[in-house]
């Protein structure tokens, strides 16, 4: 319960540095028109949403179909974090321009919200695994939210600290902090 649980730390440390700070890390850090920002945040707010809809779905039934020798859940979630923090270093490390940085950031933002996906589906699945009693999986549960928690308030912890002075550098190091968390708490 302590292992599943403290797994949350590192998952939702790269969930809120991406979903709460890189429309921030964009608008602050490159100089765009407002028609590039418009577009990215289209597709970020709207896009995103859609895709993780389409997505959620088709990553549970392949999970229900696939038996591997580790478990059913255990290599997704494995996957799924490196992904996810290889994927969270490359949101937050491009120097690119102009409409190239604009089908940068879509595309990989897209492979981000993928990636995510793989590792929470799985994640969140495995829950129901760890014990046939109701106690028990409440119990894990509400650690994991609390852990959860952490994780998320970290990252804002660190935001506040880091975000002062040289934007793309402090987001280069906050996504590779956030990337090595989710890859060892996983």
């Amino acid at each position: 319960k302590w292992f599943f649980s403290f797994g949350a730390v590192g998952h939702d440390m790269v969930y809120s540095l991406v979903v709460s700070y890189l429309l921030t890390y964009i608008q602050f850090g490159f100089r765009l028109s407002v028609q590039q920002y418009f577009i990215i945040s289209l597709f970020i707010g709207v896009l995103g949403r859609i895709w993780d809809a389409i997505t959620d779905p088709i990553m549970g039934l392949i999970i229900q179909k696939c038996h591997f020798k580790l478990g059913k859940y255990r290599p997704w979630i494995f996957i799924g974090a490196v992904l996810t923090g290889m994927l969270t270093v490359f949101l937050f490390n491009t120097r690119l321009e102009g409409w190239s940085f604009v089908v940068y950031i879509i595309v990989m933002n897209l492979l981000w919200e993928t990636a995510y996906t793989i590792n929470d589906i799985s994640y969140w699945a495995l829950l129901p695994s760890l014990s046939s009693e109701t106690k028990d999986r409440n119990l894990v549960s509400t650690l994991t939210l609390f852990f959860a928690g952490v994780g998320g308030g970290l990252i804002q912890g660190l935001i506040t600290i880091f975000q002062t002075g040289n934007i793309l550098e402090s987001y280069s190091i906050l996504s590779v902090v956030s990337a090595v968390a989710i890859i060892f708490t996983q």
